[in-house]
């Protein structure tokens, strides 16, 4: 049975999925992320996530995290809504770093499955239900299967519809099926559907989309905000501004997620500290070609980017 009442967070447009900045000695090291913070929120991005993939989770302890959460919610100081991943090793981190993420002001969570340790498909959506339905902010459901336990996408979506606190979802798993799949869901019970992989951001738009939460914003958030405001104003998406996404995620898909939106972020002057893991000589010859390419790259967006929102804004 629908919840045709479900009362859903006012949340939407493009996000910024938050890199997680680390010193030399591998530790979390939040003051670097303040400059990241104001360059986001001056870009004009439409909210913040703080905690995902592109956070680097599982190499994060549940200290630094709620650091992090901390630190993150007092810089914006409600500017922009906030969103904070709790994937964590068990329940009861999970319920921690809701309640963090509820005491800093969150407007919802983004809750993946477990990781590594592998579950029975129905059990993972058990651990959702059972977890999802107490914790003190909106949940929504984190589908990203090639890096947590898998589950049957339906099954997710009936939560959704079962559980009053479950409002959404996030789709990070790439496969252009479940576009339709969320998007008949989506018009048989109120829901939020946030895409999680920018290569179907535009597919994910043309079946109802509200938002987008977005490692490209973290490092581009012009390109994206540029897409965002011409899609609200009207309802298309222009080829030069598809072409520029289409190019940048070509070029990040060789690294390890997200290694390409931090390389990205560091060319434009930002301290990320030190990959996760030392490149070999093959790496390092794609890390420097990148560098490269996105140099030039880069000033041929921005100018793009802010030609088409000059006629958004015409229009």
């Amino acid at each position: 049975m629908g919840q045709a009442n479900k009362i859903l967070p006012q949340i939407s447009g493009v996000y910024a999925a938050m890199t997680t900045t680390f010193g030399t000695d591998g530790v979390v090291d939040p003051e670097a992320v303040d400059t990241i913070v104001e360059f986001l929120i001056g870009a004009g991005i439409n909210g913040l996530c703080v905690g995902g993939a592109t956070g680097e989770y599982p190499a994060c302890s549940i200290k630094e995290r709620e650091i992090l959460f901390r630190r993150v919610a007092k810089l914006s100081n409600g500017r922009v809504p906030l969103i904070f991943g709790v994937g964590a090793g068990n329940a009861a981190q999970v319920g921690y770093l809701a309640k963090v993420a509820h005491d800093c002001g969150g407007d919802a969570v983004l809750l993946p499955p477990p990781f590594y340790f592998r579950y029975q498909p129905e059990d993972t959506v058990e651990f959702i239900r059972n977890l999802g339905q107490d914790l003190p902010l909106p949940v929504l459901i984190y589908y990203i299967p090639q890096f947590t336990n898998p589950f049957d996408l339906r099954k997710g979506l009936q939560l959704i519809e079962a559980t009053p606190n479950i409002v959404g979802i996030k789709d990070s798993s790439g496969l252009g099926e479940n576009v339709v799949l969320i998007a008949e869901a989506k018009a048989r019970v109120p829901m939020l559907y946030f895409s999680g992989d920018d290569s179907l951001l535009i597919d994910a738009f043309h079946h109802g989309a509200g938002g987008a939460i977005s490692g490209v914003a973290s490092a581009c958030p012009e390109l994206l905000m540029a897409i965002e405001k011409i899609r609200r104003s009207t309802n298309s998406y222009p080829d030069w501004l598809q072409k520029l996404l289409k190019e940048f995620i070509a070029q990040i898909d060789g690294f390890p997620a997200p290694w390409g939106i931090k390389l990205a972020l560091e060319a434009r002057g930002f301290k990320l500290g030190p990959l996760s893991w030392k490149g070999g000589t093959q790496m390092n010859v794609r890390i420097e070609a990148f560098r490269q390419w996105f140099r030039a790259w880069l000033p041929v967006c921005l100018d793009a980017c802010a030609s088409n929102s000059s006629h958004a804004e015409r229009e």
